[in-house]
């Protein structure tokens, strides 16, 4: 008898060229650049990260070969320190081979990714979750935002696999209004509408889920930090 082994089979980690998704245009018209900050899972099982300087392009890594392996790529505004919403990816639920191993990333798939990193980090094992399953319901419940999922609920009962299809539920979310200059604004998530007001006017947001935001002006460059309760809005220029 001769056995066939693929060495490959039994290494802990693949090499895959991660595509990232194209900025949303309000991000491109607003910023000069994006680098880029990936966050991922390397051969030794340990959460490692590298970053992409001048530029939103491919990047290779050497991912551990894990069931639910999560990437993480946060678009970052030079000279701000600030950080949007991330795109993501989970192996091998997103990996697409042509003639190499690609992995998809998108900004759909950024909540799931994030939470996994942060129960990855915990030591929860998240290998045995049905993450094709989770994005589909969280479409459901959030169809004009997945970053209005509450992650934190998600995460807790993940790490006590005490989950069920109604642990999945948006964030409270208020219409409120802020006093800024006149421009068109958006928020931080890739999702983000576009919302206006005139010079003297309030700016009136809509749906707005509860929690820290920040708010850039795609005219003036401007940015103004929120944080929204159910009680007030706080509104603070960096």
């Amino acid at each position: 008898m001769i056995l066939l082994c693929g060495c490959s089979l039994l290494q802990p980690d693949i090499t895959v060229t991660l595509r990232l998704p194209e900025p949303p245009a309000q991000w491109r018209q607003a910023f000069n650049r994006l680098d880029c900050e990936v966050w991922y899972v390397d051969g030794s099982g340990t959460v490692a990260h590298t970053d992409i300087r001048e530029g939103w392009g491919e990047i290779s890594v050497q991912l551990y070969k894990g069931y639910n392996s999560f990437v993480l790529a946060y678009p970052v505004v030079p000279g701000q320190g600030v950080r949007l919403r991330p795109a993501g990816a989970l192996y091998p639920l997103h990996l697409k081979k042509t003639g190499g191993n690609a992995l998809i990333l998108s900004w759909e798939a950024g909540v799931v990714a994030s939470v996994y990193k942060r129960l990855w980090e915990q030591g929860v094992d998240v290998s045995d979750f049905n993450t094709a399953r989770l994005l589909e319901v969280i479409a459901e419940k959030a169809p004009d935002d997945p970053w209005q999922i509450d992650t934190d609920l998600l995460a807790e009962h993940i790490a006590e696999r005490d989950f069920t299809y109604y642990d999945i539920k948006p964030l409270p979310a208020e219409d409120t209004a802020v006093a800024v200059p006149g421009d068109d604004w958006f928020l931080e998530s890739p999702f983000s509408g576009i919302f206006s007001n005139e010079a003297g006017a309030e700016l009136n947001i809509e749906d707005l889920s509860l929690g820290f935001h920040r708010l850039f002006g795609l005219g003036t460059g401007t940015r103004y930090d929120l944080y929204l309760s159910e009680y007030d809005c706080v509104v603070v220029r960096p």
